[in-house]
């Protein structure tokens, strides 16, 4: 049985994870604020990716059993 939850998960952290290192390339010039500044938005904004995931994953479930 294919488990679409486990492909959902997979290209989540498959893109989260090419994100996190296309954006450490440029990283190097920034100063410390600034960083501490991109990693507090990227967080939140990871966070609201795993909730919409959650929320699509539980939206399909119900929608199609």
């Amino acid at each position: 049985m294919f488990n679409t939850q486990a492909l959902y998960a997979w290209i989540a952290l498959l893109a989260f994870s090419l994100g996190w290192i296309a954006q450490g390339w440029h990283r190097d010039n920034i100063a410390l604020e600034q960083r501490m500044l991109i990693t507090a938005i990227e967080d939140q904004a990871n966070m609201d990716a795993c909730l919409d995931l959650q929320l699509f994953v539980y939206v399909l479930e119900e929608n199609y059993p």
